[in-house]
């Protein structure tokens, strides 16, 4: 299967789940909104060899400003997944002390902003779960876009007003001020991070959520059942037909714990005999794990394949996990199906 191909495909499957128009569900392309530039930060300060690209930042920067959702959707999704440098360089410009509203990942990372340390900084952000990231990114955009009327004034009249023209200068992490023989503020610092609040079920603005069936504790060798909270809101969503929680909901669940995917997977092709040809190939690979899981009660081997694929064969396997899924939440028995969702 080609990459075009496997793009229409996902972008079909997006479109029946959520019950949108194929271009809406297929566009992936950026609207192109004028607004500040950031400066590029380097990376000295945080000890990288490289320094921060910060035009994403300043992307969605302007999407905020444009109060346009998908580019808003489709940049933050880039920047988590992208270098922490840039994440850590906005971090640094966060005021000190935390405003009213801020989310709760974002406070977990202002007692190490104290120190000052760009080191200390960049290494706590990499150890956040994503979500706590997201909560950074959107805090630190929203500050800037607080202050868009300040950066509107460096135009040159408000009638020539040109928001590309401002270019934001973004400060670097410095220690603050010590006595001659104290020690680095950084080994003076003792931190302990707070456990992150329960995750809603929608993990957004909807809530979504359906029952699914409890994790077999036993076949995965496991003690403690997992949170598989981002999993059953994702089901939800697809029974909803919310295509914008699925979308959101989708990088969660594939940047979660393994067991969320191989689960919902081993529910679905536990049901069949056979997959086809059609398939993609991590579909392919997964299946005769299934069965063997089935045969033997040990689903660890799941688990390994899940953790061996790259991200886009996760992602493969979760999308057409999900359109059987669709199936399921309405009461379907997919044995009697065929994979092209018609009844044999």
């Amino acid at each position: 299967m080609t990459k075009d191909h496997a793009r229409k495909n996902t972008a079909r499957s997006r479109q029946d789940r959520a019950g949108s128009a194929y271009t809406s569900a297929n566009a992936n392309t950026l609207h192109d909104h004028p607004g500040p530039r950031f400066s590029t930060v380097a990376g000295a300060a945080f000890e990288t060899d490289h320094d921060a690209d910060m035009s994403k930042a300043a992307a969605l920067l302007a999407a905020r400003l444009a109060a346009c959702e998908p580019c808003q959707k489709r940049l933050t999704t880039r920047i988590l997944k992208g270098d922490l440098l840039v994440l850590a360089a906005l971090a640094a410009n966060l005021p000190p002390i935390p405003p009213p509203g801020v989310r709760s990942g974002t406070r977990t990372i202002y007692p190490v902003l104290s120190t000052g340390s760009g080191v200390l900084i960049l290494g706590i952000i990499g150890a956040m779960p994503r979500r706590e990231r997201a909560d950074l990114l959107a805090d630190a955009i929203d500050h800037w876009a607080d202050l868009a009327p300040t950066l509107d004034a460096a135009a040159a009249s408000p009638e020539q007003a040109d928001p590309s023209r401002v270019i934001i200068d973004l400060g670097l992490p410095s220690e603050p001020p010590r006595a001659d023989g104290d020690p680095p503020r950084i080994w003076e610092f003792n931190f302990t991070l707070p456990a992150p609040p329960p995750r809603p079920a929608g993990n957004g603005p909807h809530e979504h959520s359906f029952a699914l069936a409890p994790v077999d504790l036993v076949s995965y060798r496991l003690v403690h059942a997992p949170d598989m909270a981002a999993a059953a809101a994702l089901v939800g969503a697809v029974a909803d037909r919310c295509g914008d929680c699925q979308s959101r909901l989708f990088d969660d669940v594939l940047d979660d714990d393994p067991i969320l995917l191989a689960e919902l997977a081993r529910t679905v092709y536990s049901q069949f005999d056979d997959i086809g040809e059609t398939a993609s190939p991590a579909a392919r690979s997964f299946f005769p794990r299934v069965r063997q899981a089935g045969q033997t009660g040990d689903a660890e081997p799941l688990l390994a394949a899940i953790e061996g694929m790259d991200h886009d064969h996760r992602s493969d396997l979760l999308n057409e996990t999900l359109d059987f899924w669709a199936f399921i939440v309405r009461g379907a028995d997919l044995t009697r199906l065929n994979r092209r969702g018609r009844r044999r």
